[in-house]
């Protein structure tokens, strides 16, 4: 898009999208917790795809921007695995759903015997 000629083009850059949170319906289905390889305590960027939307219907609207540009996206803050785990606890009635940091390797050997080509990077 950059190489267009005359056009305003904004790069919208959003961080994780929060349905990504949908993934971890199997593994709290399958071994009653939520788990990956992120660290517990850390806390990540997010945004809802909703948010993201917004943000590109309201660009659209007034179309005020010119040239190139690029529009980091964040949430309203960071979050953390605990903090997600207990608020996807509290949505299925699981209040004391736990958080467990599984270790890379087990991770990696899961994703490969499921099918994945690609694992996921350490954090």
């Amino acid at each position: 898009m950059n190489r267009l000629k005359g056009v305003a083009v904004v790069h919208l850059r959003p961080v994780f999208f929060m349905e990504n949170e949908l993934f971890s319906v199997a593994v709290i289905k399958t071994m009653g917790v939520n788990g990956g390889t992120i660290k517990p305590d850390l806390p990540l960027p997010m945004i809802a795809t909703r948010d993201i939307a917004d943000e590109a219907a309201k660009l659209l609207a007034a179309l005020d921007f010119d040239g190139r540009r690029v529009r980091e996206l964040l949430g309203p803050r960071d979050y953390t695995r605990i903090e997600v785990t207990r608020v996807l606890g509290e949505a299925i009635g699981k209040r004391d759903l736990k958080y467990i940091q599984f270790p890379y390797d087990e991770v990696k050997k899961g994703m490969i015997a499921q099918g994945y080509r690609r694992t996921p990077r350490r954090i």
